[in-house]
């Protein structure tokens, strides 16, 4: 049984980590074996996330504490929360990849910028392109109108240098 003060850290390491979050996934993680278990952490490190098991009680707390009470909506029985980085795509990426080839993982909801979201919506922000893959349309999309632009100039241009030529070729036969 842990003492008053290492819950009181628990409790505080809780609270740094949801508000350093802007997508904590809530996950029943029964029937993983430990081995699993290592897969996950790893795979969510590699998305820039992180996977934490606590007691409800204690989760309730520092959600709480941290005007998150939505969290407590979707906290039953054990309870394991994946925390995103910088990019909440991944983390949900890999949770979900994750979930599909591990049945005992369950993806009970998520806390994303404060409201509550159910697995569907999970599995929706797992499906959205990844971050590198967004930034990149979007470039492209804001390159695109640029290169329009050279093009129709160029083809004036060009039309231009044909009647030109047109021209030249038609004085030549006029005069020679």
């Amino acid at each position: 049984m842990a003492t008053r003060e290492e819950k009181a850290a628990m409790i505080a390491d809780l609270r740094e980590r949801l508000r350093g979050t802007d997508l904590a996934i809530v996950t029943d993680f029964r029937g993983l074996t430990v081995g699993q278990m290592q897969t996950l952490r790893r795979d969510l490190r590699a998305a820039g996330g992180q996977f934490k098991v606590a007691k409800n009680t204690l989760l309730r707390l520092a959600a709480e504490q941290e005007g998150q009470g939505e969290l407590s909506d979707i906290l039953d029985g054990p309870s394991g929360l994946a925390f995103a980085g910088e990019d909440m795509v991944a983390v949900a990426k890999a949770l979900t990849t994750f979930a599909k080839d591990a049945d005992a993982l369950q993806v009970r909801g998520a806390l994303m910028n404060g409201r509550a979201i159910d697995p569907a919506g999970v599995a929706a922000l797992a499906a959205l392109p990844s971050r590198e893959e967004m930034l990149a349309k979007m470039l492209g999309s804001m390159q695109a109108p640029a290169t329009n632009l050279v093009s129709v100039l160029n083809g004036v241009a060009r039309s231009l240098a044909y009647v030109l030529q047109a021209r030249v070729e038609q004085l030549q036969e006029a005069g020679g």
